[in-house]
């Protein structure tokens, strides 16, 4: 049976909505009242009797073509994703190229498949929870904490409160009422360590590193949990006790460390401000991987910022809770007590770290992936704009492909275009693609620019009619060119 896609669901649901409202607004019988079949209560349906709203016709006709045209609306633009969307997978599945653990160089910049077993020779130990390590061959090790705080929730009517575990700090001094006070959470709510994984010359980067979920639980020794009890932090609580502990109701129990704040409590019977740590470990394994190849450079190895992190942010002590896409790519959480809100984002420059890990060593033949859809940041530049060029130039990681269409009708263009194009491929690896319009009366021009690229060290690597691969309209009179840039690129006089 064919998959019905999610989209066309979601619309079809949609337009469903809009024609029901519009035949309640009518007066006229819901459309399922009118299907054969239905029966309500009787052996026989009744018969169907049309009532028309007669108040004012003109309002129910502007109100049904309202809803119609929502709902057809709404209908093009979901069915309209769907299909850039299936488009995208179909270029994907012809352009992807399946490799094995050995990199082949002439695959840069390529969409590769890979399947393999990902092996790691770091050790992974959390050093300030008593050394506990993860075993040989592991990518990723994480110690949460869970406290039991005070929740405050809000309706139209009351405010209420309620008991509950959470993995970050519940701040009670913007409770609306006292009496309801949670402690000062003692220690990281996450601290996560990542190993430096490869599968054969590919190194995973942070965000395939991420998507490594399988969590298996850390062997817990009594000698630990008495290191744990050892630590100042930890000296308002009592011995810790190994127990069996779920943090939501979806999840399955996991092997967990109570510390209790009381030696009254229990895990069954906790109080405000009782504690639960849980450590786990992935292991390496088999893994299968789809990306854009690029050379595994300083960039990839430099600083690798992860929950758990101490850091400082305007002055406040805090720590890193979440990693997350630009433009405000770090959230993090405030352990000072202070005015304002318990989290916030903000950009990666005005997080300073304390405890941030060694970046990772840059091998000679290394290699790593991209992600596909979250490869590409596009800019719309004015190519004469010297001063656009050069900021965006020098944005780190920098500029590696560009895209010119129809920027040769004129002869004089050619020679800003061409210092755009140096100022922008400064790095090693540039890709260039660029689409001619097949025509006499500007072919002159486009064999004079071509040839000025091959002096400045670009090289054409590909030379095709554009509506071949889907680029344009079948018919079209468009050629498509793809120039790399042969390092080191030379100056153009």
């Amino acid at each position: 049976m064919p998959k019905i896609p999610r989209a066309t669901v979601r619309t079809s649901f949609l337009a469903w909505a809009a024609i029901t409202l519009a035949f309640a607004w009518t007066g006229s019988p819901l459309p399922w009242r009118i299907l054969p079949g239905h029966v309500h209560g009787d052996s026989e349906p009744a018969p169907v009797e049309f009532s028309r709203n007669r108040d004012n016709p003109f309002i129910d006709a502007v109100a049904g073509t309202i809803c119609a045209g929502i709902a057809f609306t709404l209908l093009w633009l979901n069915e309209g994703h769907a299909v850039r969307i299936e488009q995208l997978l179909d270029l994907v599945r012809r352009r992807v190229i399946e490799i094995g653990p050995t990199a082949v160089p002439g695959n840069q910049r390529q969409l590769v498949y890979l399947q393999g077993d990902a092996t790691s020779a770091d050790q992974l130990v959390l050093s300030e929870w008593a050394n506990i390590s993860a075993p040989a061959n592991s990518a990723k090790l994480r110690a949460q904490a869970f406290m039991y705080q005070w929740e405050q929730e809000k309706d139209d009517q009351s405010v209420k409160y309620k008991k509950v575990w959470k993995n970050h700090r519940i701040n009670s001094d913007r409770f609306q009422y006292s009496g309801h006070h949670n402690p000062v959470f003692p220690v990281a709510p996450t601290c996560m360590k990542l190993a430096k994984v490869a599968v054969g010359d590919f190194v995973l980067s942070k965000k395939m590193l991420g998507k490594l979920q399988n969590y298996k639980p850390c062997e817990i020794s009594n000698a630990a949990i008495q290191a744990i009890n050892a630590n100042p932090r930890m000296s308002r609580y009592g011995v810790g006790q190994l127990q069996d502990f779920s943090p939501s109701w979806f999840q399955s129990q996991k092997p967990a460390v109570f510390f209790p704040i009381d030696a009254a409590n229990s895990l069954a019977n906790p109080g405000i401000g009782d504690l639960i740590l849980i450590f786990e470990y992935v292991p390496c394994g088999p893994v299968s991987l789809l990306g854009v190849q690029v050379p595994f450079e300083a960039v990839h190895a430099g600083q690798i910022l992860v929950p758990g992190i101490r850091c400082h942010v305007s002055g406040k002590a805090a720590e890193i809770c979440e990693v997350t896409p630009p433009p405000r790519p770090i959230k993090v959480h405030f352990t000072e007590r202070a005015m304002g809100a318990d989290t916030d984002f903000f950009e990666v420059s005005d997080v300073q770290c304390t405890d941030a890990p060694d970046p990772w060593e840059v091998g000679p033949n290394h290699w790593t992936f991209v992600p596909l859809f979250s490869r590409f940041r596009a800019d719309a530049l004015d190519f004469r704009d010297a001063a656009s060029l050069a900021t965006v130039a020098a944005k780190p990681p920098g500029v590696d492909t560009v895209l010119i269409s129809g920027q040769l009708y004129e002869g004089a263009l050619s020679i800003p275009l061409l210092h755009a194009l140096q100022t922008l491929c400064s790095r090693k690896l540039c890709t260039v693609l660029m689409v001619f319009w097949i025509s006499i009366e500007f072919s002159q021009t486009q064999i004079a620019f071509l040839e000025r690229m091959s002096q400045v060290g670009f090289k054409v690597v590909d030379d095709f009619a554009c509506r071949e691969r889907g680029y344009a309209n079948p018919g079209s009179m468009y050629e498509c060119y793809r120039f790399e840039k042969a390092p080191p690129l030379s100056g153009y006089g």
